[in-house]
């Protein structure tokens, strides 16, 4: 599933009557992005001689395709060169003019390669290559000594030169999304804010525990069996995705009194370490895609958790300190759980409650206390009917049903009712926007 999808805890206005339980998606205004089929130039305009210099850094010079001589008639004044989406297969010769370059987008395109001339853009700041067909980086990307952003997502790299960890100004380095096997030296980028290697095929990565400025790693969708080394030294982390991986352990993590959100879905735990209980800001654990067995108590500590998500392990049971979290999402699906605890009716703050994939034979009526539940997912379990209680609560927008023996009349009248309520609640909304 998608961690975007779980982010979001919020109304969802479609009835799934029959189909799986999904879970709510935040609904975002898109905006119109405009065409994208003229790539443009920053830079800076001087006054009038007799007047004082003025710089407009928001101004830009229209090109077209990768012809610059018109739009760039002074070279040394471009600071800024936006050509993504051009469909670009060779790096413009004309950029190695533009010696005051501080910002490059060039992503979007169809580049193999980048010219051994980037080295001499020693101004350059900001390098943003994703979504390009980049098979290798030159060894004069070395020479960018003041470059603080490398965006190489979305490329085709299996290699990276040794002078891309002399780039020690760098505070962010995506290199997602390639097919990296080795990042051997980004321990010594020791001031990166951000780093992100997922998606590529590494199976161990380097001790990063020298990144004491680190606040966000990703590491998902690799083939690693073991958390960095010196993981628990970067204490300023407040995000860590670990998803999709062969990890049976991550080790020691009390020390990283930041973290947020941890993600450590379908990868192979089957315990989990008492001292998570400690991580006192996590608001989103995720750890679905399991083998867990049990979980410990000290996780009832996690006094701003929001979020937690168990889909997919082995729990057989939902332990009732679960009931004393401040939860508004909370998916226990797939885990062979015979019954529910009572107590889960005090999660006053829950909107989102997935029990489906279960051996539940009925619901507790308590479950009618949860006042602000807007999704509920009960499928494929042993259940005959729901209780008057729970089809009553005020918010209750989408159940989903199938897979229990309920009787079609009783479901059809169920359904009626949480599609009239759904109704009601899209009319107050409407007169809530006039």
């Amino acid at each position: 599933m998608l961690v975007a999808m779980k982010r979001a805890i919020v109304l969802v206005l479609g009835l799934a009557g029959c189909g799986a339980a999904q879970r709510p998606m935040a609904a975002e205004e898109v905006p119109e992005q405009a065409p994208a089929d003229e790539p443009a130039v920053e830079v800076r305009e001087q006054a009038p001689a007799e007047e004082p210099a003025v710089d407009y850094p928001g101004e830009h010079i229209d090109a077209k395709g990768t012809n610059l001589t018109d739009a760039l008639a002074d070279p040394l004044a471009v600071e800024h060169l936006d050509l993504e989406n051009q469909g670009l297969t060779e790096w413009p010769v004309e950029i190695v003019q533009m010696v005051n370059l501080r910002r490059i987008d060039i992503d979007g395109n169809e580049l193999t390669s980048i010219p051994p001339e980037i080295g001499k853009l020693t101004k350059l700041e900001e390098l943003d290559l994703d979504d390009n067909l980049l098979t290798m980086l030159p060894p004069e990307i070395g020479k960018l000594t003041v470059l603080r952003s490398l965006d190489l997502d979305g490329n085709r790299l299996a290699t990276l030169p040794d002078e891309l960890w002399t780039l020690t100004d760098l505070q962010e380095l995506d290199l997602s999304d390639n097919r990296l096997t080795a990042v051997s030296g980004v321990g010594k980028l020791t001031q990166l804010k951000s780093l992100d290697l997922s998606s590529n095929l590494l199976t161990k990565v380097p001790s990063i525990g020298n990144l004491a400025s680190l606040s966000s790693l990703g590491l998902a969708n690799n083939e690693l069996t073991a958390v960095p080394a010196g993981i628990a030294r970067t204490t300023e982390i407040y995000e860590l995705d670990l998803s999709f991986n062969q990890l049976t352990e991550f080790g020691e993590l009390a020390s990283m009194v930041h973290l947020t959100s941890l993600i450590v879905e379908d990868n192979r735990l089957t315990t989990l370490p008492a001292s998570l209980g400690k991580l006192v800001n996590l608001t989103t654990l995720e750890l679905d895609g399991n083998a867990i067995t049990k979980l410990p108590s000290e996780l009832g500590k996690l006094e701003v958790l929001n979020t937690l998500d168990l889909e997919r392990n082995k729990l057989g049971e939902v332990p009732a300190w679960v009931c004393s979290l401040p939860l508004g999402y909370l998916d226990v699906s797939a885990n062979g759980l015979k019954d529910v605890p009572a107590c889960i009716g005090k999660l006053a703050e829950l909107q989102y409650l997935n029990l489906a994939g279960n051996a539940l034979t009925s619901l507790p009526v308590a479950l009618g206390e949860l006042a602000q539940l807007q999704n509920l997912g009960v499928e494929h379990n042993q259940l005959t009917e729901i209780p008057l209680e729970i089809q009553r609560l005020p918010m209750l927008v989408t159940i989903t049903l199938d897979g229990n023996p309920i009787p079609k009349r009783d479901r059809v009248a169920l359904l009626r009712v949480v599609q009239t309520r759904q109704a009601e609640l899209e009319s107050q909304w409407a007169d809530y926007g006039d």
